[in-house]
């Protein structure tokens, strides 16, 4: 029996990085590729007049800082337009307009998507509906060779990293001087680009996800710190990934990593700072080193995190909660009174 036709209104929050592309625009564009399944992309203003009379609607609402009562208008318009509503969010949910809000962007929608168990089970807090759907990659590039060079590319490139960043500098600062042929590139972090002790280092502001990924394509190892905080631990692998897939060899914290990072074979730990310098100097110093585990992370993220299957596994979820819709929205308006009148 053909599906039922299903129109999708992903609401995008403003470009910054890649959560767009890997939260909505891919897992969403395979979605939009099944029969009968209609998407819409976009981040400017919400419009509840794209769908079509016969088809089943879905609003996925990426990171919405749902305000009370601004924003009550539209979260009744879009139930009577008959949408299902669904908040997608990738990270930890600290912002004071979640809060400051009673938390209504997780109570006044059927159902939540997320992309690692610390951010679920938050907002099961709020919503019994919680979808995890975990961050893969739509598709890989051809596996590059190694540059043949003889200097070596550092890469560093995050949002929200500062902190965790200042805590290894002394340590590649020591590696900067012993290591002149090490380059470091550095994307949107200033502090840790100007803490850098060397002259050569390249900077550049926050990018489009496509000049990222040339950057770490471009690299021959990434640092990835991150500090044991609530924060750090909801986070996803997802920087493992890209630079899987990209051909660059990680030097990764074990918050977050040392789930996805098998050590020696796909990437490097560290533990401290002095594990830090001791592991780098090892990637500085052996490239058969760096192209061998760049070569298994690469295998790695080709069988086992690749996005196709899981956008089947987040379709199926979705035409679930539209089977029950009438029932969910009766149980939203019990979580969420003030949306009733």
């Amino acid at each position: 029996m053909p599906e039922a036709p299903t129109f999708i209104f992903g609401r995008m929050r403003k470009p910054v990085g890649g959560c767009s592309v890997v939260r909505m625009e891919e897992p969403l564009g395979l979605i939009g590729r099944r029969p009968g399944v209609r998407v819409h992309l976009e981040d400017g203003p919400i419009r509840l007049s794209l769908h079509r009379p016969e088809e089943r609607r879905i609003f996925v609402w990426q990171r919405p800082i749902v305000r009370w009562p601004a924003d009550a208008a539209l979260l009744r318009g879009l139930l009577q337009h008959g949408y299902l509503i669904v908040h997608e969010m990738d990270d930890w949910p600290e912002h004071p307009g979640y809060a400051g809000n009673g938390f209504i962007g997780f109570r006044g929608v059927h159902a939540v998507q997320v992309s690692t168990p610390p951010i679920a089970d938050f907002a099961r807090r709020f919503n019994p509906h919680v979808g995890l759907f975990p961050n893969q990659l739509a598709t890989l590039p051809p596996r590059r060779p190694a540059p043949a060079r003889d200097e070596a590319v550092l890469f560093f490139g995050a949002l929200n990293r500062t902190a965790d960043a200042q805590a290894i500098l002394p340590a590649l600062n020591r590696v900067l001087a012993a290591r002149p042929q090490v380059r470091v590139d550095v994307i949107h972090d200033e502090a840790f680009f100007r803490g850098l002790a060397t002259a050569r280092k390249t900077f550049r502001p926050l990018c489009a996800y496509d000049v990222y990924r040339q950057a770490l394509a471009d690299a021959d190892v990434a640092v990835l710190p991150l500090a044991d905080t609530e924060f750090n631990r909801a986070k996803s692998d997802l920087k493992f990934l890209e630079c899987a897939a990209e051909g660059t060899a990680v030097l990764a914290s074990p918050v977050v990593y040392a789930a996805s990072v098998e050590p020696g074979r796909t990437g490097l730990l560290f533990h401290d700072a002095d594990e830090f310098e001791r592991q780098l100097l090892r990637l500085v110093d052996e490239p058969a080193l760096r192209a061998t585990l760049a070569d298994a992370a690469y295998a790695h993220v080709a069988e086992h995190r690749m996005l196709a299957p899981y956008a089947e596994a987040q379709w199926a979820w979705y035409d679930g909660l539209l089977a029950r819709q009438e029932e969910l929205t009766a149980e939203l308006l019990r979580r969420t009174p003030e949306l009733v009148g």
